[in-house]
């Protein structure tokens, strides 16, 4: 059996499961309606999918950009710019000519923006991708999302705060052109809250009058947290793994007189004992573990 791997603390923890999940069902709806709404304004039909999302520093996540990118700076629920969105600029090109009556079957050379490819770009980014991140947004009541302004380089921007870390969603494009992909990039604090409003329940931590700092710690506080609990570990070489079957009885190194070890994101927080209440499986603390 291979060793744990220790968590890296330098790397941000993912989003739990619940989150995690209502962020891609999200994600996923946007891209279905934002190929349709596209067929509004092209000769032909896009194909988009939800690649995948994950939480970054802001310098990795920045990095994961092209170069050569246009991007826009998105405010969600207030006037603060909190988002961005990002096309590689050959993409955005390819989408444009197209608009403009030219349909390549491959992505162009790169080169800058027309004024009039500019303000075409602002009205598509507008039109079709931020209008479909509000209109699928996973919540009854209406969250605003509106376009801002330009941002000249997008692997550079200043939209989001230095220590920042960031939720990087990743949004396959493919057209007669070829396959290509966009980046739809939020503040992960500013996600979360938005998040947890949006949770059953959210309403009751809407604390009117309260400062950030404690309506923010409110709503993160209803926001579920995975607990894994190790039963124990044994090494077994590869010739007896193949002899293993149905039935057989494979000793652990954990004493059945010991505790068993809690961890939350890959740290030991607390040992406990195994047990059930009803027909469903328990473990009840039994200490703390230090740092």
């Amino acid at each position: 059996m291979s060793e744990p791997q220790p968590y890296n603390f330098a790397k941000p923890g993912r989003l739990t499961a619940e989150v995690e999940q209502r962020v891609s069902g999200w994600l996923r709806a946007a891209a279905a309606l934002a190929a349709k709404k596209a067929t509004r304004h092209l000769p032909f039909g896009l194909e988009m999918a939800l690649v995948g999302l994950e939480v970054q520093r802001l310098a990795d996540g920045l990095a994961k950009l092209p170069e050569a990118a246009v991007g826009y700076g998105v405010s969600v629920n207030g006037t603060t710019v909190n988002g961005m969105i990002a096309l590689p600029r050959p993409l955005a090109l390819a989408v444009l000519g197209a608009m403009l009556g030219e349909v390549g079957t491959a992505l162009p050379d790169d080169r800058e923006l027309t004024v009039v490819e500019q303000d075409l770009s602002e009205f598509f980014t507008s039109e079709v991708l931020v209008a479909t991140l509000q209109e699928t947004w996973p919540a009854a009541g209406t969250v605003p999302f509106v376009l801002r302004r330009r941002e000249a380089h997008p692997r550079w921007t200043r939209i989001f705060a230095p220590d920042d870390n960031i939720v990087v969603c990743t949004v396959s494009l493919k057209g007669p052109f070829g396959d290509s992909e966009w980046y739809w990039l939020q503040s992960q604090k500013h996600l979360l809250e938005q998040v947890a409003l949006a949770m059953p329940g959210g309403d009751k931590v809407k604390a009117a009058g309260q400062p950030d700092s404690v309506r923010l710690r409110l709503l993160v506080e209803e926001l579920p947290v995975e607990v894994t609990v190790l039963l124990g570990e044994v090494e077994l070489s590869l010739a007896d793994l193949a002899k293993l079957a149905v039935g057989d009885l494979v000793i652990l190194n954990q004493r059945v007189s010991e505790p068993l070890t809690a961890s939350l994101a890959g740290e030991k927080k607390c040992k406990g004992w195994p047990g059930r209440i009803g027909s469903r499986q328990a473990f009840e603390i039994d200490s703390f573990l230090g740092g």
